[in-house]
């Protein structure tokens, strides 16, 4: 007899022990290691932005889009979009035009008090993707319409969204909605 039988007597496999294969537990992990909904923003700070223009690595005679950064190596890999922090704010002095995902409130204030504009976008995985590489898609892409988890943000004026302009519009829709 071969096997944990034929060792000392009494001695019994570690408890979760199957022989050798794969165990239940981990062959079927139904607790633990589930992909998390977190959102991976990007961070491009202020004195990086003004390194890039200065270097002549970004032309800020011209919108900045998340395609020119990532182009330019200002923002390595992005996920869920980029964000712009405030970090060396008090250096930066480039008028730009910015099209992102999130910028904070101190952000706001620095690029606008230089001159500049900051919309913020909502842009999903695939919009992204559709950005970085538009030779594998057939027309412009387009930003997705904002979940209701995030929908206050892009209708937000202070928080220049691109839907701030349209808040009388999503009024007028709501109000039909009602009535059917």
């Amino acid at each position: 007899m071969k096997g944990w039988h034929a060792r000392a007597s009494k001695s019994r496999p570690v408890p979760g022990y199957e022989g050798g294969q794969t165990g239940l537990l981990k062959a079927i992990p139904v607790l633990g290691n589930r992909p998390s909904k977190k959102v991976h923003l990007s961070p491009l700070h202020l004195d990086k932005l003004q390194h890039w223009v200065d270097a002549g690595r970004l032309d800020a005679s011209k919108p900045i889009t998340i395609k020119e950064l990532v182009d330019s190596g200002c923002v390595g890999s992005v996920k869920d979009g980029v964000v712009l922090l405030a970090r060396g704010g008090q250096n930066f002095t480039v008028k730009v035009k910015l099209e992102l995902t999130h910028a904070t409130a101190n952000a706001i204030r620095l690029v606008e008090g230089n001159g500049g504009q900051i919309t913020c976008f909502d842009y999903d995985r695939r919009t992204i993707r559709a950005l970085l590489r538009p030779e594998k898609y057939i027309g412009p892409p387009q930003p997705s319409l904002p979940t209701d988890r995030v929908k206050a943000r892009y209708f937000d004026p202070a928080r220049r969204g691109y839907l701030a302009g349209r808040a009388g519009e999503r009024l007028a829709s709501s109000a039909e909605g009602s009535k059917a």
